[in-house]
């Protein structure tokens, strides 16, 4: 199998559009911005199950979005397996696909296709966005007692984003479609042309975007993703069991706590209030 390249990938000389991709000008999306700035003064360290605490001024919370919010898999598979057949690539049950919610779709293409093929890839994620655009994305389910922590949190006067490798235009329909857009004040994703898919390059743009302090703010994700690309920028990262990835994943990755639940989030984060 060729080598897959850990960064956005086109053809030369290829442009999205070139394959029926959609840009996000073409789409005409624009994020909106709102929120507090109050302060929720208590946090935890740990690591893997611990919960000892360190001070610190928790300001924001960055929430990854596939497998933490909701649990994307039968659009997700579906359009999967479209594109699959689209592009003549290997039939793939929905257990052999569930592995490739995380990572950037280009990069989970190469891996399933076993190619480097730019053409051949971006064909491909032309075919996966023809359903997971219109149908695929509503096929998500909200995990139980998000909503309700969502609330919770924001009732505390801590600001809440989203940071996903998902485009920013499909991240937005996803979040509209549960009614969760007001508890966010922002929502940071990749391009639909393949740029700032790495979990680490979402992070370090929504840092910056949104004036927000490594030193006062958490990502909450489900994947190794997440507590790698939080790392990298200095930002401290909880894992959650409710997703796709395992303790394990998470562990190894060095989530700096993992809890089971929403609501067991909640009560860790207010531990000290």
């Amino acid at each position: 199998m060729a080598a897959i390249s850990r960064t956005p990938i086109r053809a030369k000389g290829s442009k999205p559009e070139d394959f029926g991709l959609e840009t996000e000008a073409t789409l005409k999306f624009q994020p909106r911005m709102c929120g507090s700035t109050e302060t929720l003064s208590s946090m935890l360290r740990g690591t893997g199950s611990s919960t000892t605490l360190d001070r610190m001024s928790l300001r924001s919370l960055l929430f990854d979005l596939d497998g933490t919010h909701t649990d994307p898999r039968p659009g997700f598979v579906r359009s999967i397996q479209h594109a699959l057949r689209i592009v003549g690539g290997p039939a793939r049950s929905a257990s052999q696909l569930e592995q490739f919610l995380g990572p950037p779709l280009h990069q989970s293409f190469a891996e399933i296709l076993e190619t480097d093929d730019q053409r051949q890839i971006w064909q491909a994620m032309a075919a996966y966005r023809e359903p997971y655009s219109t149908v695929g994305y509503a096929e998500a389910r909200l995990h139980s007692g998000i909503r309700v922590m969502l609330e919770q949190l924001a009732s505390k006067g801590i600001r809440l984003w989203v940071a996903t490798s998902k485009p920013t235009v499909f991240a937005t329909r996803v979040i509209e479609h549960f009614s969760l857009r007001p508890f966010f004040d922002g929502i940071k994703g990749s391009e639909l042309s393949g740029e700032r898919s790495l979990k680490s390059e979402v992070i370090r743009d929504a840092l910056h975007s949104w004036s927000i302090r490594p030193t006062e703010a958490m990502m909450i994700g489900d994947r190794h993703h997440d507590i790698e690309g939080a790392h990298s920028n200095r930002v401290r990262g909880i894992g959650v069991l409710w997703g796709i990835g395992s303790r394990q994943e998470l562990e190894t990755a060095g989530a700096d706590l993992i809890v089971d639940s929403p609501s067991e989030l909640f009560e860790a984060l207010l531990v000290q209030t």
